[in-house]
Order: C-alpha cells, then structure tokens, then sequence
C-alpha cells in the first residue's frame, strides 16, 4: 500500500501545475485475486498466500469494503490515496471505484469515503459479463437439457445464454489456474455442491431470466442510489 500511494503522491506532484489535469482516478477495477498462472499458463504464476497468509497458493482473495482483514479492505486504502494525492493537489477530483471490477458501491451508503465532496468522484462500470459470477471448487450438479457436450468456457456460455432459465451456468475444469485456461465446460443446472482441490470451477448466471427494469433495479442498488440519494456531490 505504502509504494501504491506513494506513486500515486508523485504522479499528482508532478502534475500539479497542469491545468488540464483535473482528476486522478486511484485504482482501477478492484477485484478478486486468484492465485495460479495466468495467459493459459504462460505468464509467471501468482501465489495467493502472499495477499492472505495461511491460505493456499491457488486461493482466491476476496477484497472487501471496509470489513474483513484490516490489509484487504478498499476503503481506507482509497482514503489514504486520496488524502495524499489532495496534499499535493488540493484543486483535483479523485475517482474512487466500487468492488467487483468497479462494479459494486453498495456498501458506500453505509459506509462512505471520507474525502471533501467537493473532491470525490465515485467510479462505476458496466459490462455485459457481469450477468455472471465465477465461483471456485464448486460445480453445478446437473447436465442442462441433459447436454454433456465438452465446450470451450466462451462456446459453454452461448450455449447457456440459449437454453434460458433452463441453465444456471457452466462448470469447467480448467488446464491452467484462472479462466484464461478453461478449455472443458459443460452447462449445467441444479444447485452449487462444493468440490474442493478438484480443479474446478463455476461460471453462474446472476439472473436466470431479467429484463431491462430488473437489470435497472440491479443497477440502482449497486450504484445508482449515490446519485438518487444525492450522496454524489
């Protein structure tokens, strides 16, 4: 954290007496950590317990807002960045992003950043992916449709989107650790059973069937009540 806002100290320093640089976004898309190679098995490998000690080197480490180990908690990270980006540029925005890819500001209501209004930016993003979740070692009990046919992850989740409500999701076992290795999945349906140490995992429709107001809905309790509720500057 320290090299983090360090960095981000010096780059708002030297670009203090630019006019035309009006605002710092501080972290892109927090997310979930997995540990394992990545780039199908290519790229160096990431070992996990370094984030949360005790854990296996193939676990996933969940960030979190301003709850769980004091180290994974985005909130005061983000307010200690933010602090030091305005000591050296008191006239800039900083962009604060939600969990989940920039997703998720729900626990902003509760529990908002605290940085001068006048200053803060909260950052959400939209992509059509995220009708999904990836869970790890647990698999969808059921063939959907009783299709057993082997996919790739991305052919898997077409097929999915086809059947309807009548798949939950896909389960893959994957060559490689992280979802750039997936290469053997199937849809699936019924509930999640876990399947630790297996080298599974599963990719779940958030919604089985939603439409443009439920997707709104969805939206507004992730992000969209900052702005109704005037919690935005």
């Amino acid at each position: 954290t320290a090299h983090w806002v360090e960095a981000l100290r010096r780059v708002a320093r030297h670009f203090a007496g630019v006019p035309t640089v009006v605002g710092m976004g501080l972290h892109n898309e927090p997310r979930t950590l997995c540990g394992g190679t990545s780039w199908d098995g290519a790229g160096e490998f990431c070992d996990a317990s370094f984030y949360q000690p005790g854990e296996s080197a193939h676990a996933c480490i969940e960030m979190n807002w301003s709850s769980g180990p004091e180290h994974l908690q985005l909130k005061p990270a983000m307010e200690l960045a933010g602090t030091a980006v305005l000591d050296e540029n008191p006239r800039l925005l900083v962009s604060v992003s939600g969990l989940k890819y920039s997703q998720d500001l729900s626990a902003v209501r509760h529990a908002p950043i605290d940085l001068p209004r006048e200053n803060l930016v909260y950052e959400a993003h939209e992509y059509s992916w995220y009708a999904w979740s990836t869970v790890w070692d647990q698999t969808l009990e059921d063939f959907a449709a009783g299709d057993d046919t082997v996919r790739p992850r991305d052919a898997a989740l077409d097929r999915c989107w086809e059947l309807g409500p009548a798949c939950a999701g896909i389960t893959c076992v994957w060559q490689h650790f992280g979802p750039v290795g997936w290469r053997t999945c199937t849809v699936r349906s019924g509930r999640l059973v876990p399947t630790p140490g297996g080298g599974t995992g599963s990719i779940v429709k958030n919604h089985a069937d939603i439409n443009a107001s439920d997707h709104n809905s969805l939206l507004d309790a992730k992000w969209g009540y900052i702005l109704q509720e005037g919690i935005a500057p």
